[in-house]
């Protein structure tokens, strides 16, 4: 609902329980950080490094005003469309859009400057520019992918018919009977039903190729204690948080310790195209 619990992702996050909290805490930032030039006097030498800080802060604090999705003054612009209009996507899909329209025009007067002799200044606002266009374009699509998973759970979307293999297979086994032939990034190591582990492609650098055939699954597989696994019943929204940057693309689908299947990234684009096609008319 749109007056539920919404929690941004950034070095910026924000928690929004209400359309009027959001629109209060997005002029909270801002607010604070042009108040705390106000209030920090200094005499001297401190007082003109302070000085000089505080412009440098205040500038910042100005920017950040401007109505453009991730900015402060965006999040402030999102409250307030959200609150006229009631929809959460169309007050993002405004404030990402006008990020984006500040980000073109940043980079154009990076351009000018460029031009104009000022290279170092120019290719600063360039690239100020192309990293904002990049976060109003990512805040959107996030929005849209959380609502494509909403309400689905892992169990609805996850693949069942997975392969496993024993931990005692050999690496030129496991390369000539699966990595080559069935095309997986990674398969679960199980013995005797019992799950042991998850071996992927990339554990096979750990050896040199002339001793694959000397080598066992079980001495270059990932132990199940050092895996994140997933419930049956958890969100898909959570599923996908723990499938970022640093993390498995695939992990295992765990209940009791009994595996039932894994969910992949190619598991939640299935689920999104599949979700996209529906919604159109």
């Amino acid at each position: 609902s749109t007056d539920g619990v919404r929690c941004d992702q950034g070095p910026q996050a924000v928690c929004r329980r209400s359309r009027g909290g959001e629109q209060e805490l997005a002029w909270n930032f801002p607010a604070a950080r042009l108040l705390q030039e106000v209030v920090m006097p200094a005499d001297g030498l401190t007082g003109t490094i302070i000085g000089y800080l505080a412009w440098v802060n205040l500038a910042v604090g100005l920017f950040n005003l401007v109505p453009g999705f991730p900015l402060d003054g965006g999040r402030l612009l999102r409250a307030l469309v959200w609150k006229r209009t009631g929809s959460f996507q169309r007050g993002t899909r405004a404030a990402s859009d006008l990020g984006k329209g500040v980000a073109i025009v940043l980079m154009v007067l990076g351009g000018l400057q460029v031009f104009s002799g000022m290279i170092l200044g120019g290719i600063w606002f360039i690239l100020i520019g192309i990293f904002l266009r990049s976060i109003a374009k990512q805040g959107y699509e996030q929005l849209i992918l959380r609502q494509a998973l909403e309400g689905v759970r892992v169990s609805e979307v996850m693949t069942e018919d997975i392969v496993t293999v024993p931990s005692a297979m050999t690496l030129e086994e496991l390369t000539e009977q699966h990595f080559l032939r069935e095309g997986r990034s990674s398969y679960p190591v199980v013995d005797g039903g019992h799950v042991r582990g998850v071996v992927a492609i990339s554990d096979l650098s750990k050896t040199d190729r002339s001793r694959f055939s000397d080598v066992t699954v079980e001495q270059v597989m990932t132990p199940l204690a050092q895996l994140h696994t997933l419930s049956p019943e958890t969100p898909l929204v959570e599923a996908l948080a723990e499938m970022g940057p640093g993390n498995p693309r695939r992990q295992l689908v765990l209940e009791n310790d009994h595996l039932l299947g894994m969910l992949g990234i190619e598991d939640l684009t299935r689920v999104m195209k599949v979700r996209e096609a529906l919604a159109r008319p």
